[in-house]
């Protein structure tokens, strides 16, 4: 049902041909219309219904695929949305990077995030990089890594920022509670949105992946938990090579 947009009563009751008892008794239900007071409650309900049919047009409980266009590319995620979503006026994200060769549906396979966000009410969001071969083998550009991405320097700091606007749309986003993570490339991919996006991103906690930026340009700290083996040694060494000063 749309919104109601103009609420009115009005009688058609020819009172000079009408027994006045009768009259009286017809006009009676309108009568709390001659209050000041009762016009604002008839208002407010209606601004109440129509603010209803706002939250209508949100995502519903569920996976969902969103899709927007960044640098003359089409760009996509998936997103989840818990149960307990619609209850919610403001609800916190946590954007999940897929790894470098991956793609958002393993990612949100992999992490068994869902069971999480439909528990503790937040939206899980699985972006997908780019690369040459369609949707597979998709990268992130995080810096000095990793291949598709990186070489032809895409932009994937802006498409999170569009991904986040675009997500508003949708879904009631407290945007003071946007979240970064993931695996490997996406880790990566975390750390430079905290290194350059401090003003969209309160804090992260990459998996398996360190900082390949050169430099950091937020201008607050932005709090990170970083996992990962001290026993992968490889890795290690490369994330050393870009490593900042402590």
């Amino acid at each position: 049902m749309p919104p109601i947009e103009f609420c009115a009563a009005s009688s058609t009751l020819d009172l000079a041909t009408t027994d006045t008892r009768l009259s009286r008794r017809m006009t009676q239900p309108f009568g709390y219309l001659r209050s000041p007071a009762s016009f604002i409650v008839i208002i407010i309900g209606c601004l109440i219904f129509a603010d209803g049919n706002v939250f209508a047009d949100y995502f519903s409980p569920g996976d969902h695929t969103i899709t927007l266009t960044h640098q003359k590319r089409e760009r996509s995620a998936i997103v989840h949305v818990p149960p307990r979503a619609i209850d919610a006026r403001e609800i916190p994200i946590i954007l999940n990077f897929h790894g470098g060769g991956g793609h958002g549906a393993n990612e949100q396979e992999y992490s068994l995030m869902d069971k999480l966000a439909d528990r503790e009410t937040f939206v899980a969001v699985y972006p997908n990089g780019t690369g040459r071969f369609g949707n597979r083998l998709l990268t992130w550009n995080a810096g000095a890594c990793c291949a598709y991405a990186m070489s032809n320097n895409v932009d994937d700091v802006g498409f999170v920022r569009a991904l986040v606007t675009k997500l508003t749309e949708s879904i009631p986003i407290d945007r003071r509670r946007v979240y970064a993570t993931g695996l490997s490339n996406g880790a990566m991919m975390s750390h430079r949105l905290a290194a350059e996006a401090a003003d969209l991103i309160a804090a992260i906690a990459p998996v398996a992946g360190g900082m390949v930026v050169s430099g950091i340009k937020s201008p607050r700290a932005v709090p990170v938990m970083h996992i990962h083996s001290d026993a992968n040694q490889e890795m290690w060494n490369f994330f050393k090579r870009f490593a900042l000063p402590a």
